[in-house]
């Protein structure tokens, strides 16, 4: 029977592990793409000493040092797998130490709360890390049994898990004080408890003043409320778990089973709760978050198809969808053709991101200026973002590529020394590093030339309200740019100005040997005789039919127009 519970512990934690890793392979690939680009993680002195200036520090500098290798969005899920499998037999383990019945139970409801953790694209690991150490800690802990030694052993390790796990450490502190208490009993082991509450409750106080030199809110708090974790609540409903199990642990002695009775109802219980996790899990998963992330890094590797695939299935109303589908046409030249093709729900404000609505998207919105050819705006942009959120590797690839673009190879070189102290972004550093050196593979090196010739001459200053005058100024000093007329057009058609559509068909003509398919379709109202594509005005007909009688089919192609968006879309602007 020892044997089949040694196999069992086994064959929860096989399915744990092949469960956790198929969710973050899968459904969950977006958060940990995200997350990706949230840490830049550094070998350099300098990195970790900013890490050991507040408490918890060398936990966040070890979450930092795993998340790295997200750069494999399948190996992030399989190490998301081990830390969370990890932690499940680890805690089986205490709880067997404790003589808690249905172990494994109870093990895996944790679990489903580090999991629930992860679920959140703006978590980290630090929780799961620091969860996981603690576990470890109390192992040793439990294992110590005079209770003298018990007690050293115990300040040791308060001091060192407040060092390195911060406010995490009051996990530990928990669990021993129950330990004593519920476990070991007897008013020696109370005496320990006391020691520990004491100690606890007065080191952050004496670390704060004498070693951190923070204050005092910090001092007890940190890194709970950082970047790294913001959930607390999670927290307690581990420590609420473990209080239970080892509650329950002391009720269930008043029963007693065979052994193997209490095999298969630890096998029944087990299981009935693996499959309510497993629910929480699935309904905990916010699909609507997962595609928004999903397009932003298709969107920020520029991977233009992804992007449009993505759009063409979904129909949530968020301000990235519209922004990176309108990006990846633009990119495909294919803005102006199929620009109704693909929900258009934010109007205008789908084209770009305004500063006083993008406070927290300052990364992503330097993507449309650098498109246009506004360069210098671009970096602007990225330099912000690269101020509120530090280092990242998207933002400083693109401050890069806009100094390289601008002639300022120093500005450049800055942030490629930065790059080249990173694991996995040190190869592109050093390939990028040889346009800083050489003047002359920089001017001849095509992509700079062609964003080179889209920047407009002269300087001026950006409304940051709204563009159209911006990008009217960038297509009359740049003729040939073909991204901000394709913009600036789009712009007049999402606004619906088809007036300023026909005004500009000389401008348009100058870029297209036959007019794009959405300005035909303004055209067929405002210029007849312009239209040179007859599907364009045998559609306008079955349109103004369907019109008249109010009944659009949901997969006809006449939804896909500009009098659609016009009559129906463009009164009924929103974003969530």
């Amino acid at each position: 029977m020892q044997k089949g519970l040694l196999k069992e512990n086994w064959f929860w934690s096989g399915i744990v592990f092949l469960l956790t890793a198929l969710y973050f392979s899968v459904w969950g690939q977006s958060v940990i793409q995200f997350q990706n680009d949230q840490y830049l993680f550094l070998y350099t002195t300098a990195y970790l000493q900013q890490f050991l200036n507040m408490p918890g520090g060398i936990t966040q500098w070890l979450s930092a040092f795993i998340t790295q290798f997200y750069h494999f969005p399948l190996l992030g899920a399989i190490i998301v797998a081990l830390l969370i499998t990890s932690t499940f037999l680890v805690l089986v383990n205490v709880l067997k130490k404790l003589n808690t019945p249905y172990e494994n139970s109870f093990a895996i409801l944790p679990s489903v709360i580090l999991i629930s953790i992860l679920q959140n694209y703006e978590s980290s690991l630090l929780p799961i890390i620091a969860v996981l150490i603690n576990l470890l800690v109390v192992v040793l802990y439990v294992s110590v049994n005079r209770y003298w030694l018990r007690m050293l052993v115990g300040i040791g390790l308060l001091i060192i898990l407040y060092y390195s796990l911060g406010a995490f450490f009051w996990l530990f502190v928990v669990i021993a004080t129950l330990i004593e208490v519920i476990i070991f009993k007897g008013y020696k082991s109370f005496v320990n408890a006391i020691v520990l509450l004491t100690l606890s409750l007065f080191l952050p106080y004496l670390m704060a003043l004498h070693h951190y030199y923070i204050f005092i809110e910090p001092a007890y708090l940190h890194p709970l409320k950082t970047k790294f974790f913001t959930s607390v609540w999670q927290l307690g409903l581990i420590i609420s778990v473990l209080v239970l199990a080892i509650v329950s642990g002391k009720i269930a002695q008043l029963f007693r089973f065979t052994l193997q009775k209490r095999f298969w109802l630890a096998q029944l219980i087990t299981g009935v709760v693996f499959c309510v996790g497993t629910t929480f899990v699935i309904k905990n998963h916010n699909s609507k978050v997962s595609t928004i992330l999903s397009v932003a890094n298709a969107g920020k590797t520029q991977q233009w198809d992804k992007v449009l695939g993505i759009a063409s299935q979904t129909n949530i109303n968020n301000l990235l969808i519209p922004y990176y589908t309108n990006l990846a046409l633009a990119h495909k030249g294919e803005l102006l053709d199929n620009l109704f093709i693909y929900p258009q729900k934010a109007g205008a404000k789908g084209l770009y991101h305004t500063w006083e609505n993008n406070q927290h998207l300052k990364q992503h919105g330097g993507a449309f200026f650098y498109t246009v050819g506004y360069v210098n705006e671009a970096h602007h942009w990225a330099f912000e973002s690269l101020v509120e959120k530090g280092p990242v590797a998207p933002v400083l690839k693109d401050l890069v590529r806009c100094n390289l673009v601008m002639g300022k190879t120093k500005n450049a070189q800055k942030y490629i020394n930065v790059l080249k102290q990173s694991l996995f972004h040190h190869q592109w550093a050093v390939d990028t590093e040889q346009l800083c050196r050489d003047t002359i593979l920089l001017s001849q090196t095509t992509w700079i030339q062609d964003k080179r010739n889209q920047i407009p001459p002269g300087d001026y200053f950006m409304n940051l309200k709204g563009y159209e005058k911006d990008l009217l100024n960038i297509v009359q000093r740049t003729p040939n740019n073909k991204s901000a007329l394709d913009y600036l057009i789009a712009f007049y058609l999402l606004s619906n100005q088809p007036e300023k559509v026909i005004n500009n068909l000389d401008l348009i003509r100058a870029h297209y040997s036959t007019l794009p398919a959405a300005v035909q379709e303004v055209c067929v109202i405002h210029a007849p005789a312009l239209v040179t594509d007859q599907k364009v005005s045998k559609m306008y007909e079955v349109y103004k039919i369907a019109f008249e009688s109010k009944r659009f089919k949901p997969n006809s192609a006449v939804v896909n127009t500009f009098w659609y968006y016009a009559d129906f879309v463009f009164q009924n602007q929103g974003i969530d």
